[in-house]
């Protein structure tokens, strides 16, 4: 079989079995303990989505599993509220000591990322084989603190460059088993997303001004032409969220079509339109809903996004599962870098 021709490779595609009705009772028995124990029920609460949404999402009639225990959490969350408390505090102090913790904050972001992705990848298995994250504090500096800097210095213009140097960092250094993953996608696909939406960007806002103009010109009034005012405001909010997510989507193709992995790799082929409306209905719904209706939205968005994302050669399933095995990583660190959100994801 031609591994070098996508068409004639196997295909596997994965399914989302998740329903809203179901993850509704588990989302409000969870909101509900979280606020009658002032937040501590929380990690008992992530556990719970999360091993929900992982045994939802299948592959070849195996789910994904979600291993982590809510007191490796809980303990995380009360050590970075803690570091949180001192930090305000110290603005009380003195401005130089706030400063200084900010600054350490940053020395130690890396090390809180790796922690982060460690634990997610750790606590994430398919088949008993666990995923992995190997990456080292001088590596992660690179791309979290060096790349940053060089971001601002070219004034935006490296961004692109960024987010695909981010991405092969978190995949290249991601693991199944024993076995590496593998990132295929260059710099000028990013680029190009980039550059189309930052055309789309312009394009909406020389439309928004042409009509501002037009609206305020001497004798508008008096032509019948309409003031611009809540509607057209709401126009261009609306047609701004769907350059973004034309971005956000073209990020996400491009990052999961570039994934190897023992002879295989996956195809992503989210579409803008659908992810839109998606996104823009879900939206208005939770509103309308007064947020009840976030666990239908959820589900929703994840059932497309993950039916969306097919395994391409996948014969070698069986070869790369026969092969696995489970690499352990050290606990430190991984709780707090769980709680303050530094995990980032692919």
């Amino acid at each position: 079989m031609d591994q070098s021709n996508p068409l004639l490779q196997e295909r596997m595609s994965f399914r989302f079995t998740g329903t809203g009705a179901e993850y509704f009772k588990i989302w409000i028995v969870n909101v509900f303990l979280t606020l009658i124990t002032l937040g501590i029920y929380s990690a008992w609460a992530k556990v719970r989505r999360n091993r929900y949404l992982y045994a939802s999402t299948r592959l070849e009639n195996a789910s994904f599993e979600y291993l982590a225990q809510p007191l490796q959490i809980l303990k995380g969350r009360l050590i970075a509220v803690g570091l949180l408390v001192v930090y305000v505090a110290s603005e009380y102090v003195s401005p130089l000591l706030q400063l200084a913790e900010a600054l350490a904050f940053l020395i130690f972001l890396p090390w809180l990322v790796i922690r982060g992705r460690a634990f997610t990848l750790r606590n994430s298995a398919y088949r008993n084989i666990t995923f992995g994250f190997r990456a080292n504090y001088r590596e992660a500096a690179g791309i979290f603190i060096l790349w940053p800097i060089l971001v601002a210095l070219s004034l935006g213009m490296l961004y692109p460059a960024y987010v695909w140097r981010r991405s092969k960092f978190l995949v290249e250094f991601s693991a199944f088993g024993a076995q590496a993953f593998g990132f295929t996608a260059t710099w000028r696909g990013f680029y190009l997303a980039y550059i189309k939406f930052v055309l789309l960007v312009v394009g909406i806002v020389v439309l928004i001004v042409a009509i501002g103009l037009a609206a305020f010109a001497p004798g508008s009034e008096s032509s019948g032409m309409p003031m611009p005012g809540p509607v057209a405001i709401l126009a261009a909010l609306i047609a701004l969220l769907a350059a973004l997510t034309y971005i956000h989507v073209a990020v996400i193709n491009l990052t999961w079509s570039a994934l190897e992995i023992g002879g295989m790799r996956t195809h992503s082929e989210l579409r803008t339109p659908a992810m839109f409306w998606i996104a823009f209905s879900s939206m208005i719904a939770i509103v309308a809903s007064f947020g009840l209706l976030i666990p239908w939205a959820t589900v929703r968005m994840m059932r497309y996004r993950v039916e969306r994302l097919t395994l391409l050669g996948s014969e070698h399933l069986d070869e790369l599962l026969g092969a696995g095995r489970s690499v352990d990583v050290g606990a430190a660190g991984e709780e707090l870098s769980d709680l303050l959100g530094v995990d980032v994801a692919v």
